[in-house]
């Protein structure tokens, strides 16, 4: 099992860049961490009540390529 560190993945959210590597990137990584599924969303939540809309924009990135997974 994987270590989660929510300090570390909402940083990794605001470091967040509108190119393909760095959303592909992140993508990977919860991809990893999806056993902490309900901390990654709480996470995502949070960064977006903060008006983080690049966050917005990774997550629906996200849910469409492996939302089916």
């Amino acid at each position: 099992m994987s270590v989660f560190n929510e300090h570390q993945f909402e940083k990794r959210l605001q470091s967040l860049k509108d190119s393909q590597d760095s959303i592909q990137s992140l993508s990977a990584w919860c991809l990893q961490h999806r056993q902490h599924h309900k901390k990654i969303v709480a996470c995502w939540l949070r960064i977006l009540k903060k008006g983080k809309f690049l966050c917005f924009q990774y997550c629906n990135t996200f849910m469409s390529h492996f939302g089916s997974e």
